[in-house]
């Protein structure tokens, strides 16, 4: 942020075969009454026409990046990150939109609150097939931060809130290459580690849930590539978390394992699977009976799976991470 000449935001937008609307969500943002940005979209090797839509557009703010290997909308934030020269990040997929005066509003905004946080949040809408949803969502009425104790008793939906990070947590803003689509392990670190998100009730982004080509929509149509990414979310989630989720929120702490145990085991891999039962077993506010775990870990000791173990290096790493830290 020492650099005088660095636009006030770098805008990263990751993207993958989404010539259909990428012209929208670019438009929206050099459209905006406020021009100190700078647009880093980051083409996660696409394979349709959309270095060609962008290439139209004119405009010296707007910085393409395109990849020759397909490596994930995490990696592509990743590299949109290590680019930006902005005094503040934030993030647009390509197949949302910035609402109009957006920018000048978060601007505003950000300036009059950035001597005591680092981090700042917005609403933003949701678009469905049916219409715009939750304009003014009450969940957030009153309410001026979001603290790491609130997101993980799960007190607001991350759906409704948009963010934007200082640039001197720019080092610390990794996104997981191993999980996909799931933001959350990087926000909620963050919180832990620098305090809580200024929210300010303004709507500056349209999120499109409309599309049929999301990443959640695109792991439903594979069942083994969703559970896997399920089992490695929570394997992740547990690894980092776990232990203030069992002080805070005992009921999300047994979901996750829960959740770990039932993929893990879809995925033939039973002693992982029986590793996060008895986990929570040990727990004293697990929330469930003991008995009824202790006979559950027992039956995967005996019960046949059928199949060939699944071999997965990631689910392996992520299962190790876990284990030293017991």
């Amino acid at each position: 942020m020492n650099n005088k000449n660095a636009p006030f935001f770098s805008i990263i937008m990751p993207t993958y075969n989404r010539a259909y609307c990428i012209e929208r969500a670019i438009k929206s943002v050099i459209n905006q009454d406020f021009h100190d940005f700078e647009l880093l979209v980051e083409d996660d090797a696409s394979t349709d026409s959309t270095e060609n839509i962008i290439s139209a557009i004119n405009d010296g703010r707007i910085h393409y990046n395109k990849f020759d290997k397909n490596s994930g909308a995490p990696a592509a934030r990743n590299r949109g990150v290590k680019r930006s020269i902005g005094q503040y990040l934030m993030f647009l997929d390509s197949d949302d939109e910035l609402t109009p005066g957006a920018l000048k509003i978060m601007a505003e905004r950000i300036s009059k609150g950035k001597e005591n946080y680092r981090q700042f949040a917005f609403q933003q809408v949701v678009a469905k097939e049916s219409g715009i949803e939750n304009q003014n969502k009450e969940e957030f009425d009153g309410i001026k931060e979001i603290s790491y104790e609130d997101s993980l008793m799960g007190r607001f939906h991350g759906l409704y809130v948009h963010g934007v990070i200082s640039s001197d947590l720019k080092d610390l803003v990794v996104f997981e290459e191993r999980c996909i689509s799931y933001l959350n392990l990087t926000y909620f670190d963050l919180k832990k580690k620098f305090g809580p998100v200024r929210l300010f009730q303004d709507i500056v982004k349209v999120y499109h849930r409309d599309n049929t080509d999301t990443i959640t929509a695109s792991l439903r149509k594979k069942n083994k590539e969703i559970t896997r990414n399920s089992a490695i979310q929570s394997m992740l989630f547990i690894n980092k978390f776990g232990q203030d989720m069992l002080k805070l929120n005992s009921s999300r702490y047994f979901f996750e394992h829960m959740r770990a145990a039932e993929n893990l085991l879809l995925l033939k891999k039973p002693a992982m699977a029986r590793y996060y039962l008895k986990k929570l077993r040990s727990a004293k506010k697990a929330n469930i009976s003991s008995n009824l775990l202790l006979c559950l870990s027992h039956l995967l000791d005996v019960l046949p799976i059928k199949g060939k173990d699944y071999s997965d290096q990631i689910l392996d790493e992520c299962f190790v991470e876990g284990a030293k830290k017991q």
